[in-house]
């Protein structure tokens, strides 16, 4: 079967049960019930976006994606195999919701969107999905993944499922972690298998400029991290010492070198 192109301007109607390629540039689909193909979603002519789980895209487990510049797929539903490549973007939910894939393999350049509504670092009483988003995997494959060719994940805070801003009741001195990725299976590249069950976020590009302090300020990047747990990875936000604690070392400091400098002065005379 020759791959059907849709394009920005256009209408495609598909057949129920279209078992062909798709190259989605933009446009309107309609008829996508229980498609059995491979699409690829490309913004390389302009923006390029569908949403799971709509009349437009009511997929299922048989259906796959590759995702390439500037293609966008949203939402909450079950596909196939997903390829993220550079420039593609996963963002799951239209509010915290999650997506779920067969094999989900991320590439160098790619990026995935994750909202965070609900923390409860006492309890730990957050549900992937609802309080925040989640993207599930049978396979997670991050082995095209290094120091020098990471994967884009923007971390956006909100304080309501539909407005970016402080997540209700957050305390930048207490420790804070989510589960954002799912995975029965997780595959590493040689050089990263000893990193298993630890530290992996030298393989990402961490961008949370979008994550407020409830003082109203983007938290840096560098407080958060991403830790393989053995089923999923978890982003741990490490607190940041508050402008005082500086203030106190300092004089702490200071002090400890006028009383060292006094015995010196001492010990001569």
């Amino acid at each position: 079967l020759a791959t059907v192109e849709v394009r920005a301007g256009s209408t495609a109607s598909i057949e129920p049960g279209f078992d062909g390629a798709i190259l989605y540039r933009g446009g309107e689909i309609t008829g996508l019930v229980n498609y059995l193909g491979a699409m690829t979603i490309d913004g390389s002519l302009g923006l390029a976006e569908l949403s799971l789980g709509t009349s437009e895209l009511p997929l299922s487990l048989g259906a796959s994606f590759t995702l390439t510049s500037g293609g966008r797929l949203v939402g909450t539903g079950i596909v196939g195999d997903l390829t993220v490549a550079a420039g593609g973007v996963l963002a799951p939910g239209n509010s915290p919701g999650s997506i779920e894939a067969g094999n989900l393999a991320l590439l160098p350049g790619g990026g995935a969107e994750f909202e965070f509504l609900n923390t409860d670092p006492v309890a730990g009483g957050v549900t992937p999905g609802v309080d925040h988003d989640v993207i599930r995997a049978f396979d997670l494959d991050l082995s095209a993944l290094s120091v020098t060719q990471r994967f884009h994940l923007d971390l956006i805070s909100l304080s309501d499922t539909n407005t970016g801003g402080t997540i209700a009741g957050w305390d930048s001195s207490l420790e804070q972690s989510w589960d954002i990725y799912e995975y029965f299976s997780l595959i590493l590249s040689n050089d990263y298998e000893q990193f298993r069950l630890g530290n992996l976020t030298s393989l990402f590009l961490i961008d949370s400029t979008g994550f407020f302090s409830e003082s109203g300020q983007a938290i840096l990047s560098n407080r958060f991290a991403i830790i393989d747990t053995g089923s999923s990875l978890r982003l741990a936000y490490s607190p940041i010492p508050e402008p005082s604690t500086y203030g106190l070392a300092l004089g702490a400091l200071a002090l400890a070198g006028a009383a060292l400098r006094r015995r010196r002065k001492s010990a001569q005379a």
